[in-house]
Protein backbone atom coordinates (compact mmCIF):
# COMPACT_ATOMS: atom_id res chain seq x y z
CA UNK A 1 0.00 0.00 0.00
CA UNK A 2 1.52 3.28 -0.97
CA UNK A 3 1.45 5.34 2.36
CA UNK A 4 3.29 8.25 0.30
CA UNK A 5 -0.21 9.76 -1.18
CA UNK A 6 -0.19 13.18 -1.20
CA UNK A 7 -2.46 14.74 1.68
CA UNK A 8 -5.06 16.44 -0.16
CA UNK A 9 -5.86 13.27 -2.24
CA UNK A 10 -6.91 11.24 1.35
CA UNK A 11 -10.02 11.51 3.05
CA UNK A 12 -10.26 13.15 6.17
CA UNK A 13 -11.49 10.89 9.67
CA UNK A 14 -13.58 13.45 10.16
CA UNK A 15 -15.01 14.10 6.89
CA UNK A 16 -15.69 10.54 6.64
CA UNK A 17 -17.38 10.51 9.57
CA UNK A 18 -19.79 13.43 8.74
CA UNK A 19 -20.38 11.60 5.45
CA UNK A 20 -21.04 8.79 7.64
CA UNK A 21 -23.21 10.78 9.70
CA UNK A 22 -25.05 12.51 6.99
CA UNK A 23 -25.89 9.04 5.27
CA UNK A 24 -27.53 7.60 8.85
CA UNK A 25 -29.47 10.76 9.16
CA UNK A 26 -31.02 10.82 5.72
CA UNK A 27 -31.82 7.22 6.25
CA UNK A 28 -33.05 8.14 9.64
CA UNK A 29 -35.75 10.58 8.49
CA UNK A 30 -36.69 9.07 5.30
CA UNK A 31 -37.68 5.88 7.55
CA UNK A 32 -39.38 8.10 10.11
CA UNK A 33 -41.14 10.43 8.10
CA UNK A 34 -42.46 8.73 5.08
CA UNK A 35 -45.99 7.23 5.27
CA UNK A 36 -46.41 5.66 1.99
CA UNK A 37 -46.30 2.49 3.09
CA UNK A 38 -49.39 3.04 5.51
CA UNK A 39 -50.99 4.18 3.09
CA UNK A 40 -50.57 1.61 0.64
CA UNK A 41 -51.05 -1.09 3.29
CA UNK A 42 -54.47 0.25 3.93
CA UNK A 43 -55.89 0.22 0.69
CA UNK A 44 -55.54 -2.97 0.24
CA UNK A 45 -58.69 -3.49 2.46
CA UNK A 46 -60.53 -2.83 -0.28
CA UNK A 47 -59.59 -6.41 -1.90
CA UNK A 48 -61.28 -8.88 -3.10
CA UNK A 49 -60.21 -10.74 0.01
CA UNK A 50 -61.04 -8.28 2.75
CA UNK A 51 -63.35 -6.35 1.21
CA UNK A 52 -66.03 -9.58 1.99
CA UNK A 53 -65.72 -8.28 6.01
CA UNK A 54 -68.75 -6.00 6.18
CA UNK A 55 -70.05 -4.88 10.02
CA UNK A 56 -73.33 -3.55 10.60
CA UNK A 57 -71.68 -1.29 12.78
CA UNK A 58 -71.36 2.42 10.99
CA UNK A 59 -68.03 2.79 13.00
CA UNK A 60 -66.37 -0.27 12.66
CA UNK A 61 -67.16 0.13 8.17
CA UNK A 62 -65.37 3.36 8.36
CA UNK A 63 -62.51 2.90 10.76
CA UNK A 64 -59.80 2.14 8.34
CA UNK A 65 -61.34 4.40 6.03
CA UNK A 66 -60.82 7.25 8.74
CA UNK A 67 -57.14 6.14 9.47
CA UNK A 68 -56.28 5.77 5.90
CA UNK A 69 -57.71 9.74 5.31
CA UNK A 70 -55.64 10.90 8.44
CA UNK A 71 -52.69 9.66 6.71
CA UNK A 72 -53.52 10.83 3.24
CA UNK A 73 -53.72 14.27 4.44
CA UNK A 74 -50.81 14.81 5.59
CA UNK A 75 -49.01 13.15 2.35
CA UNK A 76 -48.15 16.75 0.81
CA UNK A 77 -46.95 18.16 4.46
CA UNK A 78 -44.53 15.13 5.36
CA UNK A 79 -42.72 15.64 1.88
CA UNK A 80 -42.42 19.23 2.46
CA UNK A 81 -40.75 17.90 6.05
CA UNK A 82 -38.21 15.69 5.06
CA UNK A 83 -37.17 17.68 2.04
CA UNK A 84 -36.31 20.75 5.29
CA UNK A 85 -34.65 17.83 7.08
CA UNK A 86 -32.49 16.82 4.52
CA UNK A 87 -31.45 20.29 3.65
CA UNK A 88 -30.44 21.18 7.20
CA UNK A 89 -28.36 17.75 7.36
CA UNK A 90 -26.43 18.36 4.12
CA UNK A 91 -26.25 22.01 5.29
CA UNK A 92 -24.60 20.23 8.65
CA UNK A 93 -27.07 22.20 10.87
CA UNK A 94 -27.61 20.15 14.10
CA UNK A 95 -29.41 22.95 16.43
CA UNK A 96 -31.72 23.31 13.63
CA UNK A 97 -31.81 20.22 12.62
CA UNK A 98 -32.93 18.46 16.37
CA UNK A 99 -35.07 21.32 16.92
CA UNK A 100 -37.38 20.19 13.80
CA UNK A 101 -36.96 17.21 14.22
CA UNK A 102 -38.70 17.64 17.84
CA UNK A 103 -41.53 19.61 16.35
CA UNK A 104 -41.79 17.27 13.55
CA UNK A 105 -42.25 14.20 15.90
CA UNK A 106 -44.40 16.24 18.39
CA UNK A 107 -47.22 16.87 15.82
CA UNK A 108 -46.92 13.41 13.81
CA UNK A 109 -46.95 11.35 17.44
CA UNK A 110 -50.92 12.97 17.80
CA UNK A 111 -51.68 11.60 14.15
CA UNK A 112 -50.34 8.38 15.55
CA UNK A 113 -52.08 8.22 18.84
CA UNK A 114 -55.36 9.08 17.16
CA UNK A 115 -55.09 6.43 14.35
CA UNK A 116 -53.56 3.55 16.84
CA UNK A 117 -56.59 4.48 19.28
CA UNK A 118 -58.98 4.10 16.66
CA UNK A 119 -56.95 1.01 14.93
CA UNK A 120 -57.20 -0.77 18.63
CA UNK A 121 -60.78 -0.34 19.16
CA UNK A 122 -61.60 -1.87 15.71
CA UNK A 123 -59.21 -5.28 16.66
CA UNK A 124 -60.94 -5.18 19.72
CA UNK A 125 -64.19 -5.44 18.70
CA UNK A 126 -63.29 -7.58 15.65
CA UNK A 127 -62.14 -10.10 17.87
CA UNK A 128 -65.59 -10.29 19.73
CA UNK A 129 -67.07 -11.76 15.91
CA UNK A 130 -66.20 -15.15 14.27
CA UNK A 131 -64.64 -15.88 10.86
CA UNK A 132 -63.00 -13.02 10.77
CA UNK A 133 -59.20 -14.42 11.01
CA UNK A 134 -58.38 -13.35 7.60
CA UNK A 135 -59.88 -10.38 8.58
CA UNK A 136 -57.85 -9.67 11.93
CA UNK A 137 -54.42 -10.64 10.85
CA UNK A 138 -54.31 -7.36 8.37
CA UNK A 139 -55.19 -5.63 11.12
CA UNK A 140 -52.34 -7.31 13.09
CA UNK A 141 -50.22 -6.40 9.65
CA UNK A 142 -51.21 -2.47 10.29
CA UNK A 143 -50.67 -2.86 13.62
CA UNK A 144 -47.70 -4.19 13.48
CA UNK A 145 -46.46 -1.28 10.70
CA UNK A 146 -48.18 1.92 12.65
CA UNK A 147 -46.52 1.06 15.87
CA UNK A 148 -42.58 0.57 14.06
CA UNK A 149 -43.03 4.08 12.61
CA UNK A 150 -44.68 5.32 15.85
CA UNK A 151 -41.56 3.79 17.25
CA UNK A 152 -39.17 5.89 14.85
CA UNK A 153 -41.32 9.23 15.43
CA UNK A 154 -40.98 8.60 19.22
CA UNK A 155 -36.49 7.69 19.00
CA UNK A 156 -35.88 9.61 15.95
CA UNK A 157 -35.11 13.20 18.21
CA UNK A 158 -32.89 10.82 20.85
CA UNK A 159 -31.53 8.89 17.88
CA UNK A 160 -30.29 11.79 15.64
CA UNK A 161 -28.51 13.36 19.38
CA UNK A 162 -26.52 10.15 19.34
CA UNK A 163 -25.30 10.02 16.29
CA UNK A 164 -24.57 13.44 16.69
CA UNK A 165 -22.65 13.25 19.94
CA UNK A 166 -21.16 9.71 18.44
CA UNK A 167 -22.94 7.97 21.55
CA UNK A 168 -24.00 4.70 21.76
CA UNK A 169 -28.07 4.27 21.15
CA UNK A 170 -30.16 2.72 24.01
CA UNK A 171 -32.44 0.89 23.28
CA UNK A 172 -34.23 1.48 26.72
CA UNK A 173 -34.21 4.57 26.55
CA UNK A 174 -37.27 6.64 27.98
CA UNK A 175 -38.61 7.33 24.18
CA UNK A 176 -38.57 3.17 24.05
CA UNK A 177 -40.39 3.50 27.12
CA UNK A 178 -42.72 5.73 26.59
CA UNK A 179 -44.23 3.75 22.74
CA UNK A 180 -44.34 0.53 24.77
CA UNK A 181 -46.49 1.90 27.89
CA UNK A 182 -48.57 3.70 25.44
CA UNK A 183 -49.31 0.55 23.24
CA UNK A 184 -50.30 -1.35 26.87
CA UNK A 185 -52.71 1.31 27.83
CA UNK A 186 -54.33 1.49 24.87
CA UNK A 187 -54.58 -1.95 24.27
CA UNK A 188 -55.94 -2.49 28.03
CA UNK A 189 -58.46 0.21 27.29
CA UNK A 190 -59.78 -1.03 23.85
CA UNK A 191 -60.19 -4.45 25.03
CA UNK A 192 -62.08 -3.36 27.65
CA UNK A 193 -64.51 -1.57 25.72
CA UNK A 194 -64.91 -4.36 23.19
CA UNK A 195 -65.84 -6.61 25.90
CA UNK A 196 -67.77 -4.40 28.09
CA UNK A 197 -69.86 -2.87 24.87
CA UNK A 198 -73.50 -4.00 24.98
CA UNK A 199 -74.64 -4.81 21.72
CA UNK A 200 -76.38 -7.70 19.87
CA UNK A 201 -74.34 -7.30 16.19
CA UNK A 202 -74.22 -9.34 13.82
CA UNK A 203 -71.95 -9.06 10.87
CA UNK A 204 -73.80 -8.83 7.47
CA UNK A 205 -73.38 -11.88 6.22
CA UNK A 206 -75.03 -13.12 9.55
CA UNK A 207 -72.11 -14.64 11.21
CA UNK A 208 -72.66 -13.89 14.99
CA UNK A 209 -70.84 -12.36 17.58
CA UNK A 210 -68.66 -14.74 19.59
CA UNK A 211 -69.07 -15.36 23.69
CA UNK A 212 -67.27 -13.11 25.39
CA UNK A 213 -67.36 -14.96 28.51
CA UNK A 214 -69.90 -14.89 31.48
CA UNK A 215 -71.79 -10.96 31.74
CA UNK A 216 -70.95 -8.91 34.18
CA UNK A 217 -73.73 -9.53 36.58
CA UNK A 218 -75.97 -6.30 38.37
CA UNK A 219 -74.39 -7.08 41.84
CA UNK A 220 -71.00 -6.10 40.29
CA UNK A 221 -71.68 -2.60 39.61
CA UNK A 222 -73.22 -2.05 42.76
CA UNK A 223 -70.30 -2.97 44.61
CA UNK A 224 -68.30 -0.48 42.86
CA UNK A 225 -71.19 1.92 43.44
CA UNK A 226 -70.98 1.48 47.45
CA UNK A 227 -67.21 2.34 46.97
CA UNK A 228 -67.65 5.73 44.18
CA UNK A 229 -69.85 6.65 47.52
CA UNK A 230 -67.18 6.18 50.01
CA UNK A 231 -65.51 8.23 48.04
CA UNK A 232 -63.10 5.43 46.04
CA UNK A 233 -60.96 7.01 43.39
CA UNK A 234 -61.57 4.59 39.97
CA UNK A 235 -57.51 3.39 40.62
CA UNK A 236 -58.40 2.54 44.53
CA UNK A 237 -61.28 0.21 43.41
CA UNK A 238 -59.50 -1.43 40.53
CA UNK A 239 -56.87 -2.46 43.06
CA UNK A 240 -58.97 -3.72 45.31
CA UNK A 241 -61.33 -5.87 43.10
CA UNK A 242 -58.62 -6.91 41.14
CA UNK A 243 -59.94 -5.63 37.58
CA UNK A 244 -58.70 -3.24 35.30
CA UNK A 245 -59.39 0.50 35.72
CA UNK A 246 -60.91 0.40 32.12
CA UNK A 247 -63.29 -2.46 33.91
CA UNK A 248 -64.19 0.41 36.87
CA UNK A 249 -64.34 2.94 34.22
CA UNK A 250 -67.29 0.95 32.63
CA UNK A 251 -69.17 0.37 35.56
CA UNK A 252 -68.79 4.29 36.49
CA UNK A 253 -70.51 5.06 32.98
CA UNK A 254 -73.11 2.26 33.55
CA UNK A 255 -73.98 3.68 36.72
CA UNK A 256 -74.04 7.12 35.26
CA UNK A 257 -76.42 6.24 32.30
CA UNK A 258 -78.64 4.32 35.33
CA UNK A 259 -78.99 7.99 37.32
CA UNK A 260 -76.70 6.33 40.39
CA UNK A 261 -74.35 8.57 39.69
CA UNK A 262 -72.94 11.95 38.46
CA UNK A 263 -70.47 12.56 35.96
CA UNK A 264 -68.95 15.68 38.00
CA UNK A 265 -68.16 12.78 40.57
CA UNK A 266 -65.34 11.58 37.97
CA UNK A 267 -64.47 15.20 35.65
CA UNK A 268 -64.79 18.81 35.96
CA UNK A 269 -67.39 20.52 33.75
CA UNK A 270 -64.73 21.91 31.54
CA UNK A 271 -63.75 18.62 30.22
CA UNK A 272 -67.59 17.28 30.19
CA UNK A 273 -68.15 19.77 27.74
CA UNK A 274 -65.24 19.31 25.79
CA UNK A 275 -65.78 15.48 25.56
CA UNK A 276 -69.54 16.32 24.86
CA UNK A 277 -68.29 18.79 22.12
CA UNK A 278 -66.49 15.69 20.45
CA UNK A 279 -69.46 13.25 20.56
CA UNK A 280 -71.88 16.12 19.32
CA UNK A 281 -69.87 16.02 16.43
CA UNK A 282 -68.40 12.75 15.83
CA UNK A 283 -71.69 11.72 13.45
CA UNK A 284 -71.79 8.79 15.47
CA UNK A 285 -68.71 7.09 14.58
CA UNK A 286 -68.49 5.40 17.42
CA UNK A 287 -66.78 5.77 20.70
CA UNK A 288 -62.91 4.91 19.21
CA UNK A 289 -63.41 7.57 17.19
CA UNK A 290 -64.35 10.26 19.64
CA UNK A 291 -61.19 9.43 21.78
CA UNK A 292 -59.33 10.01 18.52
CA UNK A 293 -60.24 12.82 17.52
CA UNK A 294 -59.28 14.37 21.02
CA UNK A 295 -55.55 13.32 20.69
CA UNK A 296 -56.27 10.31 23.13
CA UNK A 297 -56.32 13.50 25.76
CA UNK A 298 -59.19 11.40 27.67
CA UNK A 299 -59.85 7.13 28.17
CA UNK A 300 -62.86 5.24 26.18
CA UNK A 301 -64.15 5.19 29.98
CA UNK A 302 -64.39 8.95 30.46
CA UNK A 303 -65.82 9.15 26.78
CA UNK A 304 -68.29 6.48 27.90
CA UNK A 305 -69.11 8.33 31.13
CA UNK A 306 -70.22 11.39 29.11
CA UNK A 307 -72.02 9.75 26.78
CA UNK A 308 -74.00 7.85 29.08
CA UNK A 309 -75.07 11.31 30.60
CA UNK A 310 -75.98 12.77 27.41
CA UNK A 311 -77.98 9.63 26.44
CA UNK A 312 -79.76 9.83 29.82
CA UNK A 313 -80.74 13.27 29.25
CA UNK A 314 -82.03 13.10 25.90
CA UNK A 315 -84.02 10.00 27.00
CA UNK A 316 -85.63 12.02 29.92
CA UNK A 317 -86.43 14.51 27.47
Amino acid sequence: IDFSKRKDTQTDLGELLSKGQRHYLYHLVESAFDFSAIVSQLAQRNSDKLSKTEFEDESMRSALQNIESRFTKEKENTERFRRQLFGLIQQAEPPQLIERIEKGSAYYTKLFESSLTELFTHIAEVKQFTKTKTYLNFLLEIDQLLMKHFMEINTVSYITKCVLDGTEIDKTSDAHATVKTFRQKLLADSEAFAEDKASSSKLKTGKKRKGTGKKVKGETYKVSLELFKEEWTIEQIAEKRGMSESTIEGHAAKLIGDGDLEVSHFMPEDITKEISKAIATSDGKGIGSVVASLNGKFTFGQVRMVLAVMQRTTKNK
